[in-house]
Formats: structure tokens, sequence, C-alpha cells
């Protein structure tokens, strides 16, 4: 049983982040705009998430497990965002 819900959370997982890339190069690919939207949105988000990560305590982001986390990573989407700007 816990092994089919390690399966099942990996999947889902796993698709969120595909559905969320689609939807963020979808979104690039209709204007430039856009595109430098995002960009702006993720370095402001992994500038609060910087500082707020200096704020907390080594103890407390030990018991986080980012494995199954249902949203990929701000780094990454703001990287894919940048080659699809450097493409068009």
């Amino acid at each position: 049983m816990a092994a089919s819900l390690a399966v099942y959370l990996q999947l889902v997982a796993s698709l969120s982040h595909r559905q969320e890339f689609r939807a963020d190069k979808t979104a690039a690919q209709c204007s430039s705009g856009y595109a430098q939207g995002g960009l702006d949105h993720f370095a402001k988000r992994m500038k609060v998430d910087s500082a707020l990560q200096l704020r907390k305590k080594a103890s407390t982001l030990d018991r986080f497990k980012p494995s199954f986390d249902l949203h990929p990573p701000v780094q990454d989407r703001f990287d894919r965002l940048q080659t699809l700007m450097a493409n068009s």
C-alpha cells in the first residue's frame, strides 16, 4: 500500500511539473512580453525565497522533503524561460 502511494505521488508530481512547464512555454510563445513578465516574476520570487531561507533555522529546513513537490522549482522554470527567450 505504501509503495503504491509513493508511486502515485511521484506520478502526480511529474505530471504537474510537465503541465506547468508547458504552460510557461505556451505563454512565452504567445508574446515576448509574457516571457519577460515570467522572468521578472520568478526573479523576484527567488529573491524573496532566498531571504526567507536565511531566516529559517536549519532544523526547520530538514523536516521538509522536496521530492514530492507538486510545483517545479522556481529556478528550473526561470532557466527554461531564459532558454525560450534566447531561442526566439
